[in-house]
């Protein structure tokens, strides 16, 4: 009996020993297959007339290609489509590599993006355009992966900032200030840091956005101070490769915001605006100390207090010539200066402050108040997006003439607006809007649609109408608002010069008389 069982341990362990084994060893093969996979490159040729693209030279790097790379047989040596190997990348990625393709210019792309099941990789990748002739082009493709850790690099994304204020106990944060008309989707700019946090092995950050804010929140009981220096060093040597994203990247902590009010924060974050811009961190305690911020501060609790009674707007009068002679006129409306005390040089600035957007939504709330018949009022379309919109529907209801004059920086703030217009319209027929462009090409036509009424041209375009591509651009984008029933109206407009060239739909054409 003894020997029966000593038998079936002896096998049992034997069974365990080569289970183990083999795990062991499919493991490391696994694990060796992706380090032999995660770095490598491979020559391609690309065949501009058919729009297709192919390995070049296959036999040297066919042993160890990711999975990435396996498209339609592409790995094999096969023609694949450009489109089917641009799926990895980024629209601005696609962009440039097209035009290297298009115009055959030797340059090097530097990209990254996710892949493998759930985004569980993650690789950095460059395109380095090599030689071409007539019809072929022929490039390097290099690639070096890792693999993410799996944790979650930000608990929430949240827009209330109470929230973030009333946090019941210490933290700090790493904040940056944004340049909104360059980011099509906050989302995105937070990606940025995503992959390489997570390479960090940082996780369970919270992330709230307000305006033109946004706050990565290091709770003290989730992060030693040891780690939150280590964050910190992070997003800030981070940040440097994207400081077209932000003009400023900050870092405060709890005790630096006087009673957790907004209006604190606001304070704090609309001084940190007006300071140079720089790629390197500003801490809030430092300026906090400070005599100029003590000075600004006065000064900004007394404009809060007064705003409702400094908003004031100013009406200028002026005349709309169609190319038929037909005239008309209308009023352009500005406001008042409410920011000289501050003694803001660069004025471009201003449109940034937390204060400036409150300014905007009072202007349009003293707007709703009276009658104003053909009157313009401009306005950028990323601030637009913060003007409460029963406002504007109450101003439609009053003043059924009055247009919104939005002033075009960012496709994505136009999809928002129309978005919110058609849901509006639906209830308030009278909403008038005009979209006001300052560069003109095919993506731009193609945002011009019927919930649009009038289309301005900038002086700055107007000046641009001695060029003949501009001039093409016009031409196409008069048609089409002539389908759609929408009016033209010039800046700074030389009739004499292009009356000739644009008289194709006079009726529809008006330029404002200086």
């Amino acid at each position: 009996m003894n020997s029966i069982f000593i038998a079936f341990i002896l096998i049992f362990v034997l069974a365990t020993f080569v289970t183990l084994t083999i795990l062991i060893v499919y493991a490391t093969k696994k694990r060796l297959t992706f380090i032999q996979r995660s770095t490598g490159f491979f020559v391609f040729k690309v065949d501009t007339k058919q729009k297709r693209i192919k390995f070049e030279e296959i036999e040297n790097v066919t042993q160890y290609v990711p999975s990435f790379l396996k498209i339609n047989g592409f790995d094999k040596g096969e023609w694949i489509s450009i489109d089917d190997f641009e799926h990895l990348f980024s629209e601005e990625v696609k962009k440039e590599f097209h035009y290297l393709i298009n115009k055959r210019e030797t340059k090097t792309i530097d990209t990254s993006f996710q892949w493998g099941n759930k985004n569980q990789f993650y690789a950095d990748a460059k395109i380095e355009i090599t030689n071409f002739n007539e019809s072929d082009v022929w490039g390097t493709f290099y690639w070096n992966t890792h693999k993410l850790n799996e944790k979650i690099v930000f608990n929430k994304f949240g827009e209330n900032i109470d929230q973030m204020l009333n946090i019941n106990e210490n933290y700090e944060v790493v904040g940056f200030i944004l340049k909104t008309q360059n980011i099509n989707q906050i989302d995105n700019f937070i990606k940025l840091f995503k992959e390489g946090a997570a390479l960090k092995n940082i996780h369970g950050v919270d992330a709230y956005i307000h305006l033109n804010k946004l706050f990565f929140v290091l709770k003290y009981k989730q992060f030693n101070l040891a780690k939150r220096r280590k964050i910190l060093s992070y997003f800030a040597k981070a940040s440097k490769n994207y400081f077209k994203f932000f003009s400023t990247i900050f870092n405060l902590e709890k005790k630096d915001i006087n009673n957790y009010k907004i209006l604190d924060l606001e304070i704090l974050c609309d001084y940190i605006k007006l300071l140079n811009n720089t790629e390197e961190i500003i801490y809030a305690e430092d300026i906090l100390k400070t005599e100029n911020f003590k000075i600004f501060k006065e000064k900004y609790l007394k404009v809060t207090k007064e705003l409702d009674s400094r908003i004031q707007y100013v009406p200028k009068s002026v005349k709309l010539r169609a190319l038929n002679n037909n005239k008309t006129n209308i009023t352009l409306l500005f406001k008042k200066d409410i920011f000289e005390e501050f003694n803001i040089e660069d004025k471009s600035l201003i449109s940034s402050l937390d204060l400036y957007i409150k300014a905007q939504n009072l202007f349009y709330k003293k707007i709703s108040e009276d009658t104003l018949e053909k009157t313009f009022y401009t306005i950028d379309d990323y601030i637009f997006n913060y003007i409460d919109f029963k406002i504007i529907n109450k101003i439609a209801q009053t003043s059924p003439s009055f247009i919104n004059n939005i002033r075009f920086n960012i496709f994505k703030s136009i999809n928002r607006i129309e978005k919110k217009v058609l849901e509006n319209k639906v209830k308030e027929k009278n909403l008038l809007f005009g979209l006001e462009i300052n560069k003109i090409d095919d993506r731009i036509i193609s945002i011009i649609k019927p919930w649009i009424n009038f289309v301005f041209i900038s002086k700055e375009l107007s000046k641009q109408l001695n060029k003949p591509d501009i001039i093409l651009f016009i031409q196409t984008l008069i048609e089409k608002v002539n389908a759609l029933g929408i009016k033209i109206v010039f800046e700074n407009f030389d009739y004499k010069n292009y009356r000739k060239i644009l008289n194709k739909h006079p009726k529809n054409i008006y330029y404002i008389e200086e």
